[in-house]
């Protein structure tokens, strides 16, 4: 198809497939062949359906539990969507599709500053769409859902931090986030401002911790982290298990390091996604990262893997740069350097149980690298849709 049509021609049958895939309940395979079309529509005319196949590799590493993995390949797709607005000045509901994703995305990574900050661009999307004459019940499907499950992870709030959160019930309520609100609220020990809806009329203290001990215990509870995280320490961790390894990256809760932690997790779910199918496994239970702020290192970053208490432990030095404004240079620098960084902790924590076939196959037919480097990263393509 490729040879007597060209490659955009060729992708789009890779992307019926890949959602034909995904369909049957097949994500591996899915990623698989999506991975392979998205460098040939990354061209102009099929942007669109570059948007597309972002969003539904996005799904499929999500239902493979790569949240990392999904949530970078959905903001990627939700930049190119946007451009539509900065070059066209169109609102389109490939756009709001994107950023439901999103916040629902940060929803199950528990990052409450980021489900708000999505939930207020979905919003706003939502309802100039509406003004275009879509129907405004279908574009709210699932707003019910996200504001109960949202109420569940407030609820898991740590004592100690109840004394920051004293302002944020009326911003949920701005949100028209009415029973995250309510959730907080009683949280915060402000019982007698319920509203009827939960009280019905018994406003006793019996009767309100039932119904906020059942809105805790719902099975949609399962899918969230055990503690939300309101991302306001000095150092932020994050996790994820990937084919049995354990990583945690820890980082400077500023600017780049969060944006090199996300990447870094995300590139490394994305490059593994199929490794089941390929025969890998990790030779070590656990891998830990530290990304610190340096005024040394090479730009735009450096890496060194050592040990520590006999685990491979990484250590990254993050140069000073505005991840949201780089040039094209610039990003090839930073996508230079993930290769290598990947590539070193490839070899030193994952194994193939044939190691020739199994890395042709998964840096040649899969293009595994590609679709992990380009398509997961936060740089540049966050600060695209933050500028709304």
């Amino acid at each position: 198809m490729a040879a007597r049509e060209g490659d955009v021609a060729a992708a789009k049958v890779l992307l019926r497939r890949g959602a034909q895939q995904l369909e049957e309940d097949r994500p591996v395979e899915a990623v698989r062949l999506l991975g392979r079309a998205l460098a040939k529509l990354f061209k102009h005319e099929s942007r669109h359906e570059l948007v597309q196949a972002l969003s539904l590799c996005g799904a499929a590493y999500e239902r493979l539990g790569l949240l990392w993995a999904a949530r970078g390949t959905t903001l990627t797709a939700a930049s190119i969507a946007t451009s539509e607005y900065w070059t066209y000045a169109d609102v389109t509901i490939l756009q709001a599709s994107c950023y439901r994703r999103m916040k629902w995305l940060e929803l199950q990574l528990g990052r409450v500053p980021h489900v708000l900050a999505w939930h207020e661009i979905d919003r706003a999307t939502r309802k100039i769409l509406a003004q275009q004459g879509y129907e405004a019940k279908r574009l709210g499907d699932g707003e019910v859902d996200f504001n109960g499950i949202l109420g569940i992870l407030i609820l898991r709030t740590d004592f100690w931090q109840l004394k920051w959160l004293s302002a944020l019930p009326d911003v949920l309520d701005g949100l028209e986030l009415y029973v995250a609100a309510d959730a907080l609220r009683y949280t915060l020990g402000h019982e007698d401002a319920m509203p009827e809806e939960i009280t019905k009329g018994d406003a006793d203290r019996d009767s309100l911790l039932k119904f906020f001990l059942y809105l805790r215990d719902q099975p949609a509870g399962t899918e969230l982290p055990p503690i939300p995280l309101f991302c306001d320490e000095r150092t932020l961790t994050f996790s994820s298990i990937v084919l049995g390894c354990r990583v945690t990256v820890e980082c400077d809760n500023e600017q780049p390091s969060v944006a090199l932690a996300e990447s870094i997790l995300a590139a490394l779910e994305g490059l593994l996604a199929s490794g089941l199918v390929d025969r890998m496994v990790a030779r070590e239970p656990r891998l830990t990262i530290r990304v610190r702020k340096s005024a040394f290192c090479e730009a735009p970053f450096s890496f060194e893997l050592c040990e520590e208490n006999g685990r491979p432990h990484v250590e990254i030095g993050c140069g000073a740069f505005d991840p949201n404004r780089m040039s094209p240079e610039a990003q090839g620098l930073v996508k230079s350097r993930l290769c290598e960084f990947l590539g070193t902790i490839l070899a030193r924590v994952f194994v193939f149980a044939d190691f020739e076939q199994g890395l042709n196959k998964f840096f040649g037919d899969d293009r595994a690298m590609e679709r992990a480097i380009a398509f997961t990263s936060s740089f540049v393509v966050l600060g695209n849709v933050c500028l709304l």
